[in-house]
């Protein structure tokens, strides 16, 4: 009896002492460095030639007008923005250019005289287009220059349009196929 009590006794000692060692163990604070190296880091980009994408192009509604209202040029704001992320990392810029097809009824073709673009906006590293006729060709509405890196758009996009006195009555439609083109006008 006395050997289970000596046992329990010893574990019991063991195990203070155990937990009393934990609160006696030496702490270090804040000690001084006694040196110091550097190391280095890279990374080298390269550029993707294909990282540039037009993410939004205005479309326009000219809404209901009578043949004789037609003759007279009419604006509507086009919707979404003009919108183009570069990703490429270069300094080389863009072109965007418009051209519209031609606005058809069935096989009746709208006699248009002319249908044109404004852009609008507020980034230094874009320039506007005014009066982009976009019916005759393919014409300039937005240009970007080497710090157009990112996602830029325009403020807003305007198109008017002016038809002949001929035309007849109908629904017509019809596409603006945007285009981008590396390189801005400098």
């Amino acid at each position: 009896m006395f050997n289970l009590y000596a046992n329990r006794m010893r574990a019991l000692l063991g195990t203070t002492a155990l937990v009393a060692g934990l609160f006696i163990a030496p702490v270090f604070v804040n000690a001084a460095p006694l040196g110091s190296a550097s190391g280095s880091t890279t990374l080298s980009l390269t550029s993707d030639p294909t990282a540039i994408t037009l993410d939004s192009v205005p479309s326009f509604d000219w809404g209901s007008l009578t043949t004789k209202e037609a003759v007279s040029e009419h604006g509507t704001p086009g919707a979404p923005a003009l919108q183009v992320t570069d990703s490429r990392g270069t300094d080389t810029g863009y072109q965007v250019t418009a051209k519209a097809s031609d606005m058809k009824a069935g096989a009746v073709n709208l006699p248009i005289v002319s249908m044109t673009l404004d852009t609008v906006v507020n980034d230094a590293s874009l320039t506007r287009a005014t009066n982009a006729d976009i019916k005759s060709g393919e014409a300039l509405v937005l240009s970007g220059n080497a710090n157009t890196n990112g996602t830029k758009q325009t403020q807003s996009t305007n198109g008017k349009i002016k038809i002949m006195n001929n035309a007849k009555v109908g629904t017509y439609t019809g596409t603006i196929v945007y285009i981008i083109q590396d390189g801005a006008l400098r």
